[in-house]
């Protein structure tokens, strides 16, 4: 069983699509109008989304180089007409399922700071690659979604007209393969941040180091303090840390290094190699 539009709504969507193609002037207020219409129709459209986010992003650029003023004219970009032509191609044909059956093909995909690889579960076909220098600066979600490109793009491109499901790492999730400790008390369950804590504390006290007045953060402030007298320079250092901006480490974390042997935290966490 399918929906779609009833005969009267696609008529006046294709209508007011042509009228944003072709009228001279064209406000931002239009716009949203006519994307308002399409957003409402995603129940009877397959994949509608893929159709007017574009436009949703081109209007709220719009709306922000215009100071927030729906009523200013604006000149839709190349994008845009494409899409004002989908819909005028294909609403009248278009339809969704209301239940949809099980994929044919099943892919599996993760990616890394470094690479990317990518798993076809029903023909047993894998593919991996690294990232360009380029790539690799990009956010890990950027890369994520891209890696499940490159899957579909690499074991995928000889399907047509196939239900496929593609299932993407998750690095969110909290399962067992994704935590870097694990308990060695059975059941030997990931360990919580406390126990963490807990363990650095321990070492520290063994180190000799002042577990009253340092405690387990205080070694951020001491290894990356520590790196910048070393000569690390501060956007590397930032990097590792996850730090975007400069002045939360020298707010927060920038530490005088104390040449007291006895009391240099950064000294019993990171000892010169020399």
């Amino acid at each position: 069983m399918t929906l779609q539009l009833t005969s009267e709504r696609k008529e006046s969507l294709i209508e007011q699509c042509k009228l944003l193609l072709y009228q001279k002037k064209v406000t931002i207020r239009d716009l949203a109008q006519v994307i308002g219409k399409m957003v409402a129709s995603e129940p009877g459209v397959k994949y509608a989304p893929l159709y007017f986010k574009d436009l949703e992003h081109f209007k709220d650029k719009s709306l922000k180089g215009n100071q927030g003023n729906f009523d200013a004219i604006i000149e839709l970009d190349i994008r845009s007409k494409e899409l004002l032509h989908w819909w005028i191609d294909n609403i009248m044909f278009s339809y969704k399922s209301m239940s949809i059956s099980q994929p044919s093909v099943i892919f599996y995909s993760d990616a890394s700071k470094t690479g990317w690889g990518g798993f076809n579960k029903t023909y047993q076909l894998t593919d991996n690659g690294f990232w360009t220098h380029d790539e690799i600066l990009e956010h890990i979600n950027f890369l994520e979604l891209k890696a499940a490109l490159l899957t579909l793009q690499s074991l995928g491109h000889m399907l047509h007209d196939t239900h496929i499901r593609v299932c993407k790492k998750n690095r969110n999730s909290s399962n067992k393969e994704q935590k870097v400790f694990i308990s060695t008390v059975k059941p030997y369950k990931p360990v919580t941040k406390s126990t963490i804590a807990r363990w650095v504390k321990t070492v520290m006290e063994s180190s000799g180091i002042n577990i009253e007045y340092f405690g387990p953060h205080s070694c951020r402030s001491a290894s990356t303090s520590a790196a910048l007298g070393q000569g690390l320079k501060l956007d590397t250092i930032m990097k590792s840390a996850g730090w975007k901006s400069a002045k939360t480490f020298q707010k927060f974390y920038n530490k005088t290094i104390i040449t007291d042997n006895e009391s240099n935290l950064a000294q019993k966490i990171l000892p010169s190699s020399s």
